[in-house]
């Protein structure tokens, strides 16, 4: 259950910003969650990420704090896979070729 002030802590921005490893950052992460219901705290983005401690903490490892998006999509037979596909639609062709001999380009 969420504590009616769900606001990360002085004490909880003090674990995050003492990791030192990935490890660490990943056992700060889960403590901060759990005392907050399981969710992150309702200020992380502005504590945690806007604010650069995830930048400087996630640089003692080499790691950067950019986020990434991973597509996946369902084939049948195969399950879960990546998806390649460019999620701009740059991928797909301008305009499409048109091989039939009786049809006119507009």
């Amino acid at each position: 259950m969420k504590k009616p002030n769900n606001n990360i802590t002085e004490d909880e921005l003090v674990l995050l910003g003492s990791c030192q490893t990935e490890v660490d950052w990943t056992a700060a992460i889960t403590a901060v969650k759990d005392n907050h219901g399981g969710s992150y705290p309702d200020d992380w983005w502005d504590k945690v990420k806007l604010s650069g401690l995830m930048d400087r903490v996630m640089a003692r490892w080499g790691a950067s704090s950019k986020l990434t998006i991973e597509l996946h999509q369902y084939i049948e037979g195969q399950g879960w896979v990546e998806d390649t596909r460019d999620p701009t639609g740059q991928d797909e062709p301008d305009e499409l070729e048109l091989d039939e001999p009786n049809v006119q380009k507009g």
